[in-house]
């Protein structure tokens, strides 16, 4: 077992370095910290290049590849008199889940042929979320993006599958060889494709991945005990990285004006790793913390016995900081959620201790209970 993961280890090192060389490495979105935004990240540049009038200036030839990539040649859309809008507003919901909500692409022609995009990366489905989009456009293509084509929990409405891993990349990746006379807008295509790979855990380079997949053929039944034992392994790695973003929330706290907040990690489970940062106060707690191996999540509730409706106060704080309201309650309390660049996975969370990235969260939540207590304790009637 030792010789396997020595080799495994040599392969690594030898293309680290080829990609040091090559700088495959350097992605500015990774760099901002723009992974996995659904909104800010992928909505925006998908798009921007299915607008024929994009600054792209590629005219309507990425709608048209796209196209072709989705539905072959089944579909007759009339790509130069389209438009391309995202988030797209079509009413509140009702209370019944049939009609409202958002739409994050959507794709029309002058004929009124309507294409629908639900784009999904790790946010939760939502209710009906298809079946509302149906209801506005009962005519329209619905498009339902996932990492790997998942499929939508929604029954009996018809809608095409698509992925990131196969579909998106395949199109960029033909948007690419299109726009090889327009070098800055291929190389941010050249960062897109990179960037999906890595959220769809293609190893980026295709050689050292054969090279691994050999040894790993080579030595089945010592990597079948690795396999069977990294789990927990990893969940212990995320129990350091917690521990180290507790003492880095304890320090400053103490150093700041922050007295009515206190700092613990805990456990969910029976088990006696930590998986959660707790940032308490009288009202309310904010917690850090891993429920998966890929998406940790920052949550606001409040204590238990505090009824009081907060909707309004953190309506700024969602606002500002990027919280979403997500599709569930306890009955006590009420929850955001903040999704942290895919960081539980175990690539992110290698590069996470390396960057000191406890620190940067730290920051982030020292501003998060910040805004709290600006919009929400401070009006608090004085005792």
């Amino acid at each position: 077992m030792k010789h396997l993961l020595n080799s495994v280890n040599l392969i690594i090192s030898k293309y680290k370095e080829i990609e040091k060389v090559s700088g495959e490495s350097f992605n500015i979105f990774s760099i901002m910290g723009m992974e996995s935004d659904e909104v800010r990240t992928h909505s925006a540049i998908i798009n921007e290049l299915l607008n024929p009038n994009g600054s792209h200036g590629l005219n309507e030839v990425p709608l048209e590849l796209f196209l072709k990539e989705v539905f072959s040649d089944s579909f007759q859309f009339n790509c130069k008199t389209a438009s391309c809008k995202k988030e797209v507003y079509i009413g509140l919901i009702d209370e019944n889940f049939t009609k409202g909500g958002r739409i994050d692409l959507l794709i029309n022609d002058h004929k009124g042929n309507v294409i629908v995009i639900e784009n999904k990366i790790y946010a939760p489905e939502q209710k009906n979320q298809l079946l509302r989009y149906q209801q506005r456009y009962s005519q329209a293509k619905i498009l339902y993006l996932t990492l790997d084509g998942e499929e939508s929990q929604e029954k009996n409405i018809i809608y095409h599958r698509i992925s990131y891993k196969e579909h998106i990349l395949n199109w960029v990746e033909k948007c690419i060889e299109l726009a090889t006379d327009k070098p800055i807008v291929r190389e941010m295509l050249v960062h897109y494709s990179f960037l999906i790979k890595g959220l769809t855990n293609q190893t980026l380079n295709k050689k050292m991945g054969q090279e691994i997949i050999n040894i790993i053929e080579s030595n089945f039944e010592a990597s079948a005990e690795i396999y069977k034992n990294f789990q927990k392994v990893l969940e212990i790695k995320q129990s350091y990285f917690l521990k180290n973003l507790s003492e880095s929330i304890e320090v400053e706290l103490n150093k700041s004006n922050r007295a009515n907040w206190d700092v613990k990690i805990c456990q969910e489970s029976n088990d006696k790793l930590a998986n959660k940062v707790e940032i308490i106060s009288k009202d309310l707690n904010v917690s850090f913390h891993f429920k998966n191996y890929k998406n940790p999540l920052i949550l606001i509730n409040r204590n238990s016995g505090n009824t009081e409706d907060t909707e309004s106060q953190f309506k700024k704080i969602r606002d500002d900081l990027g919280f979403k309201a997500p599709d569930w309650k306890t009955e006590t309390t009420l929850l955001w959620q903040h999704k942290w660049n895919n960081l539980g996975d175990a690539e992110n969370l290698i590069n996470a201790e390396k960057l000191n990235k406890h620190e940067e969260i730290s920051d982030f939540l020292m501003e998060v209970i910040d805004n709290i207590d600006e919009a929400y304790c401070s009006k608090k009637p004085k005792q």
